[in-house]
């Protein structure tokens, strides 16, 4: 039997003030972040603690021998509330001090998402081949797939898996997508960059968000809707709402949430956008509907290229809702893509010699393949780039994320029970026993493990080395889809502008919990090159 995880033998980190009652400790006076930003409390000029930043108080117990506890104190915290804007980034300097401090054990976390085990990294391939942790129970209760409007969630958490199995059998195999991203972002590019052959500035974290969005609905729902800017505008705004809702029900004691969803303006907004997206659906629904049934050849039926077809085919005459699908689709694309996106251009930006570079790559495969998947897969600098700019910036500081279903055994023999969330530590993408200098960003990085060999230095491969794609079973079924959008929108903007971050900016992450996000204020001065 193993030893149950509690107060007395495992690894946690609360809100210090929870904790008043334990008498000695010792403060951490300075600690060097792996990142170089601070991990203890910042001094200010006149010597005084600067509280905007969180304390990290260390603590050791006799419980058992060995064991320590890592307190935070975040000035401002509200536990009733429990909020990620006063939770702030106090998860993401817990993670980089016990990464600091080279500690290999699981400990415990309170975030915006409640209590969570931290597993260090050498627990990766046990925890992708446990079968009694679960990612899609974790994303059911920490996304409230259960609440009207939040039916993207429920598609996504359903355990007859009809999107997962159409995104892995349908959404990566389709050879003509390539051309399809290309024709829409050209055209998305036209009416936002326009041919303005001058410097001007554009909002580059709003515009890359609305070319993956146009980029996606091309294959979710085909041309007519991908076109039609009141679809564009449904699932830009659905997505936005979808999160600031689940954020807003994070904020909420469990208790409250059951009835006050009914009255938050984001849930409510969410509702009437599935309303309407079913209204909007229905038209195409018809007409393929009669197109089937009066088809002009016997037993054949006109086919679609696009996720309609392919979930109406791998639900095979079982209900599901069509409209939800589409929004989760939506959802999944558009945030986690256009952040790699965002991130990756803003990266080359600051380093401007890789310009040049990476237009004479894509430049000799377009000639070569044309905008193709073989085309695509020429880039293999460009490939190279955006998983370095994935190594630096996951989407998550953790990964894996799962749900115990039952009381599980670790490997160092603690039990963790059933019902607790856990997470793997993403900070062995930047140990330098695995990449050397590994905070520095080197865009010929994995090109060159591509070409020593290494089978896992592609953007859409994974490894135990690097999980921002996840890893196991419940891998992120669209990577492949994702690689190709972002590698198709990269090589498209720098072969037809010329892009630079304003004078004077630097762009910067934002922390929120375990979140790493692009710079939400993120502009560009671009122009349309000449020739």
């Amino acid at each position: 039997m193993g030893t149950k995880v509690s107060r007395n033998n495992v690894i946690s980190c609360f809100p210090l003030r929870w904790l008043s009652y334990e008498r000695s400790f010792w403060r951490i006076s300075s600690v060097d972040s792996p990142l170089g930003l601070p991990c203890c409390p910042r001094m200010a000029p006149d010597g005084r603690t600067d509280n905007t930043d969180c304390q990290l108080v260390l603590q050791r117990y006799n419980f058992e021998k060995g064991s320590v506890k890592v307190h935070v104190r975040c000035q401002g915290f509200n536990q009733r509330r429990n909020s990620e804007g006063k939770l702030g980034s106090f998860p993401t300097k817990t993670l980089r001090l016990m990464y600091t401090l080279q500690f290999d054990g699981p400990f415990r976390i309170i975030t915006n998402l409640g209590s969570r085990v931290i597993l260090p990294a050498s627990y990766t391939e046990w925890l992708k081949n446990c079968p009694d942790l679960d990612h899609q129970a974790l994303v059911h209760d920490q996304y409230f797939a259960a609440y009207p409007g939040m039916d993207g969630q429920r598609v996504v958490t359903d355990p007859r898996k009809i999107l997962i199995n159409v995104t892995k059998t349908k959404l990566n195999n389709q050879s003509s997508q390539c051309g399809l991203f290309h024709e829409h972002l050209t055209e998305a590019l036209e009416d936002t960059w326009t041919d303005y052959d001058e410097w001007h500035t554009v909002d580059w974290s709003q515009h890359a968000v609305r070319f993956v969005g146009r980029m996606s609905a091309s294959v979710f729902v085909g041309p007519e809707l991908a076109r039609d800017p009141k679809w564009q505008e449904l699932i830009l705004t659905s997505s936005m709402n979808t999160f600031m809702g689940i954020r807003s029900l994070r904020a909420l004691p469990a208790f409250l949430r059951p009835l006050v969803h009914w009255f938050l303006p984001e849930l409510r907004k969410c509702r009437q956008q599935i309303h309407l997206a079913r209204t909007m659906l229905q038209p195409i629904f018809d007409r393929r509907g009669y197109g089937q049934s009066q088809s002009i050849e016997p037993g054949k039926t006109e086919k679609f290229e696009d996720t309609i077809q392919w979930l109406e085919e791998t639900a095979a005459g079982r209900p599901y809702d069509a409209a939800a699908a589409q929004i989760a689709f939506a959802i999944s694309a558009m945030h986690t893509t256009s952040e790699l996106l965002k991130q990756s251009l803003l990266d080359i930006c600051m380093h401007p010699d890789l310009i040049p570079v990476l237009r004479d790559e894509a430049q000799k495969a377009i000639e070569e393949s044309g905008w193709t998947t073989a085309g695509v897969f020429k880039m293999q600098l460009l490939d190279s780039a955006v998983k370095e700019t994935q190594r630096l910036k996951p989407g998550l500081l953790v990964n894996l994320e799962r749900k115990a279903l039952q009381d599980v055994i670790l490997p160092n023999g603690m039990t963790i029970p059933r019902g607790t969330n856990v997470a793997v530590d993403a900070s062995i993408m930047w140990d330098p026993a695995v990449y050397p200098d590994p905070f520095s960003y080197d865009a010929y990085r994995f090109l060159r493990l591509r070409k020593s060999g290494n089978t896992a230095a592609a953007l859409a491969s994974t490894s135990p080395e690097h999980i921002a794609f996840g890893i196991g079973k419940p891998i992120c079924p669209g990577r492949f889809f994702a690689s190709n959008e972002v590698k198709i929108a990269l090589a498209k903007i720098l072969l037809t502008y010329d892009v630079r971050i304003p004078e004077g900016i630097t762009p910067r992450i934002v922390e929120m919990g375990f979140e790493m996000l692009s710079d939400p204020d993120a502009k560009l001065e671009v122009r349309k090159r000449k020739g």
